[in-house]
């Protein structure tokens, strides 16, 4: 009886250790949890629905929109989700506007860069240029796809492995691996079927 006993107990101690090295292992690893976002999880601050401008004297460079954001103290970092920048080209009367989205974005460096990855999409007009990541730095009004794009417009399309956009001089050149495609316009004919 007295062995009966002692199993008994051995046997509750060591289900009593296995339950507890299972909780523990829930709860040190949250991010592997379904559901949890790992950005939020780790923010010291997070906030639904974001809206950031960055612009100087009046004239505003760029405005970002995000479902969610998480603000980090360390190092002054943002990380959004789903952002929407608009970026305005020109001043006064002559504004035009560029218009990104991306699945993930961070902004650093007191609001002067902006970093936007995953499935990049920048429209002007009808032309669209999409790539896997976007950099823009605000002092020089650059924009950078460093990983290579895609261009495509009623006039053109074309391949870069590098593509820098300076908004400021309103001049797009490519580095290493450009394709271009220039499209031919269709002309309509005219009464006299020229």
């Amino acid at each position: 009886m007295k062995r009966k006993l002692i199993l008994a107990a051995v046997g509750s101690i060591g289900l009593l250790a296995l339950a507890f090295w299972w909780l523990s292992q829930q709860t040190e690893a949250p991010h592997e949890m379904p559901g949890l976002d790992p950005v939020i999880e780790a923010a010291a601050l997070a906030v639904r629905g974001v809206s950031l401008l960055q612009g100087e004297k009046g004239f505003e460079f760029w405005r970002l929109k995000a479902d969610w954001a998480a603000v980090h103290q360390e190092n002054d970092v943002i990380d959004v989700r789903e952002p929407k920048v608009r970026y305005t080209l020109g001043e006064g009367g002559d504004e035009e506007y560029v218009y990104v989205s991306s699945d993930l974005g961070r902004v650093t460096d007191g609001q002067r860069i902006l970093t936007l990855w995953q499935h990049v999409r920048l429209t002007r007009g009808s032309a669209v240029i999409t790539g896997p990541k976007l950099v823009y730095t605000a002092d020089d009004r650059i924009v950078l796809f460093l990983d290579g794009a895609e261009l495509d417009s009623p006039e053109m399309s074309g391949t870069f492995t590098r593509l820098r956009w300076n908004m400021g001089q309103k001049r797009i050149d490519g580095e290493e691996g450009i394709d271009v495609t220039f499209k031919a316009r269709a002309f309509e004919a005219d009464a006299d079927g020229a």
